[in-house]
């Protein structure tokens, strides 16, 4: 060999040897060459363990027929070079990944196989880590309560979540790839595509900001968007957004502002024309008021008034026809009414509804309320095809109407005041608000009859008073700073404490206007309404909601409180102890994942009820924190408020011990009906064998007293059977009371002749609620009379009382021992002589309560006149 060659191959060993990759040299499958590197990703500590080993028995089975396929192309010269990843297994048994690549070499001048091995262990459980980050965070976009969207550089959707999809009423096919500019409405179009480019371009812009968009249905949401740019894999600028639908939240404050507005504008507005024109003004930016109008009505004179119209066809309609139209009607009944072309023309076929003015596309009219007194109609209509008024927007204009109508009453009252006095005073002396005039040194000059009854004065001793002398003293420094603020001009509005003229302390919501005089203040006009019992209400409500808290807090019952949905509110600390999941766990989430088996069917069945408004009573078991399961008794309620129901509680109880106690209870009863009844019948067997054997007269007795003692035994155990099936047996029906009688006594019947008792029965006809136990009521009773009472006759009587029957059992016997008798129905009570369990009467109060009846004992004062028990139990149906 030449120096050249010799060379040549010390620098392919050399490479070979410091290789990362492994490589090897193979012929006929089996290996005739591998360099380091491959021993140490195959597990092996030398050559000699790999050396004549086929290479395809490290690989799946799959894999290697696959590649043994293609190495006999290649060796055909069909197939020159593979790349294969695939799964082996080390010499060790540890499975690993590798990339395999092989090509065809001559050596040694045979076909050889060279091939490269790369351990891709760790890439591969990296792709699959990432696989499964990708579908958990695919799922948590999925399943988020808000809207998820992504829109590429070009302003188009390259996803949308389905939260999004359902807010705007699009499905996922009809949003990708289309600009999401189209679904923006006009006023945010420009607003939101600049700040969406300028955040492209990297430029720092707030990422939480509110626009609106424009569902499929036309309907406008507003939303509040939370976003962000990112660059994907292969370097586009992607923005990232979370749009929340704020469209309730932004209404309710919309309502709660106009509300407010239309407030103020009593005290803003110089006059009764402009307080209408800003209540307009208001109305529109609630909804379309384009053509709105309100009108008024005067119940002395029984006359519509028309202060306020603005219309795009009619300039003007006459009052006097109003009470035969649609504004009638909403007076008439005190409803508001919505109403499209369609209900317009039902209402004038149905109602003689006449036609007033222009023809609407849609009409919508509210009464404005006084208290329980329509003052007129506030309305609202449409002529333009396409444009109509919704139940949401029925429900902001009553919403306001409440507003409008007591700022019409107190704008009319003050316009009153100015323009006549005679006016002024019928109106102030008849409203329910106090109203009081102080001078410019806040001397009251005039109050009303309600503002001299609710403080309990007579009108004449307020005059002459200044203002602070009926203030509670603690509220003075705020009534000197509102008086200083309308001295400057300025009206006001603030809560005031007064003192009445016995010392009550009362709560007035004051409204204050400055007066003036040619320019010159000379005092204020208060309007003052009494807040006492509303301020008492919510101070009560605070305390009952501290009471219910701290029940909720104390209980020693796990509770839960869940929303309408079955997320939870609020977990108390039993509830914590009980399962160890605190409030901050399950916060807004779905109980059931936390609580129940992945099986359980039949609690998420109970959930199912509890949401649809059943109550629900269960045992069953509940998992806890740690995974443990605890048995627990649960009660699960909806939580209704004005019928509606807003949401759910739940309790819980730890069971465990009385499970518990229940299986030790049914082992011992268990154990004496069948393992110790058998026994005392072996014994009773035994004796009576040995008794047949001819014993002497003493053996006799001992043998008759182990038998009536084995016998009493029976008895007893026969007698806790029967209490058991007390507690077990639930099922009752319609059983005849003569039936049941007849049948104990002619069971009893023999016996009692041998002791010389008649039994006097007179059939009772009736049907009582009970099950098959109902015969050891009267068994116990009458045997007792036979056997003990030394009596002579026992009668047997009965009668229906309302609801249920009575049944008197008499005898004539000795009576019962007035010591026992307080006692008679507890457990171990028997007579001295009596050689019974003492568990018979007790037997019979416990069934007689079972149906819902009672029991009674009387002894006849005379001696030697028996007893008498009254047994009371309910008829069927």
């Amino acid at each position: 060999m030449s120096d050249g060659k010799k060379q040549d191959e010390e620098k392919y060993r050399l490479l070979a040897e410091h290789s990362q990759d492994g490589m090897f040299l193979a012929t006929g499958y089996k290996l005739v060459y591998a360099n380091n590197a491959l021993l140490r990703i195959l597990g092996a500590h030398s050559f000699e363990e790999l050396k004549e080993k086929n290479m395809l028995t490290l690989l799946e089975k799959e894999d290697a027929q696959r590649i043994k396929k293609d190495v006999r192309k290649a060796l055909k010269g069909e197939l020159l070079e593979r790349v294969y990843e695939v799964k082996a297994t080390r010499l060790d048994g540890v499975p690993i990944f590798i990339s395999l690549s092989m090509k065809k070499v001559e050596y040694a001048g045979k076909p050889h196989a060279l091939g490269v091995v790369r351990d891709i262990t760790a890439r591969k459980k990296t792709e699959e880590n990432l696989r499964k980050s990708e579908e958990l965070f695919r799922s948590v976009v999925e399943h988020s309560h808000g809207g998820v969207l992504i829109v590429d550089d070009a302003h188009r959707f390259v996803y949308a979540n389905d939260e999004f999809c359902r807010l705007l009423g699009y499905s996922p096919e009809e949003l990708i790839g289309r600009d999401f500019r189209e679904f923006l409405d006009e006023e945010s179009r420009e607003f939101v595509a600049d700040r969406y480019l300028r955040r492209q371009r990297g430029e720092e812009i707030p990422s939480r900001y509110e626009f609106t968009v424009v569902a499929k249905n036309g309907e406008k949401r507003h939303v509040e968007i939370s976003s962000a740019t990112i660059t994907d894999s292969e370097g586009n600028v992607r923005t990232v957004a979370q749009l929340l639908d704020i469209t309730e939240r932004k209404r309710a404050e919309k309502m709660q502002s106009s509300a407010y507005k239309i407030s103020e504008a009593v005290h803003s507005t110089q006059d009764f024309k402009e307080l209408l024109r800003s209540i307009h003004h208001i109305i529109d930016e609630l909804m379309p008021a384009k053509n709105f109008f309100i009108a008024l009505y005067d119940e002395d004179t029984e006359t519509f008034s028309l202060p306020y119209f603005v219309d795009e066809y009619d300039t003007s309609v006459d009052p006097s026809n109003l009470r035969y139209g649609m504004t009638g009607h909403v007076l008439q009944t005190g409803h508001s009414i919505l109403a499209d072309k369609k209900k317009i023309f039902e209402l004038r076929e149905k109602e003689g509804i006449k036609r007033i003015g222009h023809d609407a596309v849609c009409w919508l009219g509210v009464p404005l309320k006084i208290r329980d007194a329509t003052i007129g109609v506030l309305a609202v209509q449409s002529y333009t095809e396409g444009m109509s008024y919704t139940e949401r927007d029925r429900e902001m204009l009553e919403f306001v109407s409440r507003q409008v109508a007591l700022a019409i009453e107190r704008k009319r009252a003050e316009e009153a005041l100015r323009e006549s006095e005679e006016k002024y005073r019928m109106l102030v002396e008849t409203t329910e608000e106090g109203i009081s005039i102080d001078d410019e040194n806040e001397t009251i000059v005039f109050a009303n009859e309600a503002l001299a009854r609710l403080l309990g004065y007579e009108k004449e001793e307020l005059l002459g008073k200044r203002s602070f002398d009926i203030v509670y003293e603690e509220d003075l420094e705020k009534l000197k700073k509102e008086v200083g603020k309308r001295r400057k001009g300025k009206t006001s509005k603030y809560e005031l404490r007064c003192v009445t003229k016995n010392g009550r302390i009362k709560t007035f919501l004051v409204s204050a206007t400055p007066l003036y005089k040619e320019g010159k203040f000379i005092g204020s006009l208060s309007l003052m309404l009494d807040i006492t019992e509303r301020k008492t209400a919510e101070e009560e409500l605070r305390k009952q909601k501290s009471y219910f808290q701290a029940l909720f807090e104390g209980s020693p019952e796990a509770i839960v409180s869940m929303d309408e949905k079955h997320r939870v509110l609020d977990v108390n600390p039993a509830f914590t102890r009980l399962f160890g999941y605190t409030a901050d766990d399950l916060r807004g989430k779905d109980l059931d994942d936390f609580v129940l088996g992945e099986d359980d069917r039949m609690g998420r069945m109970y959930t199912s009820k509890v949401i649809n408004g059943e109550i629900v009573t269960a045992e069953g078991k509940r998992r806890r924190k740690d995974g443990s399961y605890v048995d627990v008794s649960i009660l699960g309620a909806p939580i209704f408020i004005e019928g509606k129901q807003v949401g759910i509680f739940t309790i819980y109880r730890d069971i465990t011990e009385k499970l518990k106690a229940e299986q030790e209870k049914e082992f011992y009863n268990s154990l004496l009906r069948h393992d110790i009844a058998n026994k005392i019948t072996v014994i009773h067997g035994n004796l009576e064998l040995l008794k047949e054997e001819g014993l002497e007269e003493a053996q006799e007795l001992f043998v008759n007293d182990a038998l009536k003692a084995a016998q009493s035994s029976s008895e007893l155990i026969d007698t806790i059977r029967k209490l058991r099936r007390i507690d077990t047996e639930q099922t009752m029906g319609a059983l005849k009371l003569d039936d049941i009688i007849s049948k104990v006594i002619r069971t009893l019947e023999h016996q009692a002749k041998n002791r010389g008792i008649t039994i006097d029965y007179v059939p009772i006809k009736g049907v009582i609620r009970a099950n098959s136990l109902i015969e050891n009521v009267f068994t116990n009773i009458i045997h007792n009379a036979i056997i003990h009472s030394h009596c002579t006759t026992i009668r047997i009587r009965g009668m229906r009382e309302g609801k249920q029957y009575k049944i008197i059992i008499e005898d004539d016997g000795e009576g019962i021992p007035q010591e026992l008798k307080d006692i008679l129905f507890e457990p171990r009570v028997k007579g001295k002589q009596s050689a019974g369990s003492g568990l018979g009467l007790y037997l019979v109060k416990k069934l007689v309560e079972s149906y819902g009846g009672n029991i009674e004992v009387e002894t006849k004062k005379k001696p030697m006149h028996g007893t008498i028990f009254h047994i009371y139990l309910p008829k069927f149906l």
